[in-house]
This record gives structure tokens, C-alpha cells and sequence, in this order.
């Protein structure tokens, strides 16, 4: 213990100004960390990193980055990440590109931001981001979407949309998928089973069971 161990068990800090505040088997290593609550958190490189409670939860490599509940999250090779609950979150690079930074996590389970700097999950279930080409994106809520090396784009939650190698795109709805190479597509479907594909590049596809109505003053 280099400064403080405070009411905690099990724990090692190795570091500077460093706290653990209750819970068991906590490991933190480097400075200015802090572990309030929690069982088997471990933080590992990096400062001013903190997890506040939650289990299994782990932080490596990463500079002001925060676990603030959960269970089993994990935070690798990100700086200026944040995960904000959920269970079974992961923010990760991989060995060849480990700055994953800049990225966010917020509630949720089982939702993965993968070397896709500076994007955005808000809940939701099974989301992923992935690819260093994927900056800027979002997932809003919703299951099993997906966003891959497209800067800029958004899924609206809903339910197995995917946007893929497409910058500026939009998807939302259910099974709305915005392909390759279509940059700034719309895809907007209520389908529960069959896929609806955009068209092209800067198009919007609208299909909904029961119509599409427009109701405008100043015409179309």
C-alpha cells in the first residue's frame, strides 16, 4: 500500500494518493486512483481512474477512466472512457491499435464498444461498435445493433439494425440496414423479420405495415 487503505480487504495499491474504500480483493496500480465499494475491481496503469462499485469490474491501460456500477464490465486500452452500469459491458482496443478513447458506455448488458474512438452506446441490449473507422457513431438503445467502420452514423434503437463501411448514415426502426458504401442513406422500417436495404448513397427508404403519411403545410 503506497498511501491509503482505507476499510477495504485484500486490497493492494501500488501508487500514489490512491483509496479503496470497503469491498474485497480490490488491486489498483498507479496513481491517484480510487475504488469506492465493489468486489474484485482491479485498475492497472494509467491515473486518475476510478470504479465505483459493481463486481468483476476492470480497467487496463486507461487514463481517466470510470466504472460507476455494473457487474463484470471491463475498460482496455481506453483513455477518457466511461461505462456507466449495465452488466457484461466492454470497452476494449486490440493489440495492434490499443487508443480506444474518447468512448462511453451507459447502462445496458452485453453492449461492446471495439477500437471505435470518440462513439456512444445508451443502453440497450447486444449493441455493438466496432472498427477504428467508426468514430463519432452512436447506438441509442434498442438490441442487436450494429455499427461498423462508419464515422458519423446513428442507430435509432429498435431491433437488428446495422450500418456497415456507410459515414453519415442513419438507421431505425427494426431490421433497417444501411449497406456498403451507401454514405449518408436513411433506412427507416417497423419489419419484425425481413431485412429492408438501403438503395444508395444520401437516399431514404421509409417502409412501414400500414402506410406512410405526410402531412405538410408547405408542400413537397
Amino acid at each position: 500500500v503506497a498511501r491509503a487503505n482505507i476499510a477495504a480487504s485484500d486490497t493492494t495499491i501500488i501508487g500514489t494518493d490512491s483509496a479503496a474504500l470497503a469491498g474485497s480483493g480490490h488491486v489498483i496500480s498507479g496513481n491517484d486512483n480510487v475504488v469506492v465499494g465493489g468486489e474484485t475491481a482491479s485498475i492497472s496503469g494509467g491515473n486518475f481512474n476510478f470504479v465505483g462499485g459493481g463486481s468483476g469490474i476492470n480497467v487496463d491501460h486507461g487514463t481517466f477512466s470510470t466504472s460507476i456500477g455494473g457487474r463484470n464490465n471491463d475498460i482496455f486500452s481506453g483513455d477518457f472512457s466511461v461505462i456507466g452500469g449495465g452488466l457484461s459491458n466492454l470497452i476494449s482496443g486490440i493489440a495492434s491499435d490499443s487508443h480506444v478513447d474518447k468512448v462511453a458506455i451507459v447502462g445496458g448488458e452485453l453492449n461492446k464498444v471495439i477500437s471505435a474512438p470518440y462513439s456512444f452506446i445508451g443502453a440497450g441490449n447486444r449493441n455493438l461498435i466496432s472498427g477504428t473507422n467508426a468514430i463519432y457513431s452512436s447506438i441509442v438503445g434498442g438490441g442487436d445493433n450494429k455499427i461498423k467502420e462508419s464515422q458519423f452514423s446513428t442507430i435509432l434503437g429498435g431491433d437488428n439494425n446495422t450500418i456497415e463501411f456507410a459515414n453519415h448514415s442513419v438507421s431505425a426502426g427494426n431490421y433497417s440496414k444501411v449497406k456498403s458504401g451507401h454514405a449518408g442513406a436513411f433506412v427507416f422500417s417497423d419489419s419484425r423479420t425481413s431485412l429492408y436495404e438501403s438503395t444508395g448513397g444520401n437516399t431514404l427508404n421509409l417502409r412501414f405495415q400500414s402506410g406512410l403519411f405526410l402531412d405538410t403545410d408547405s408542400g413537397i
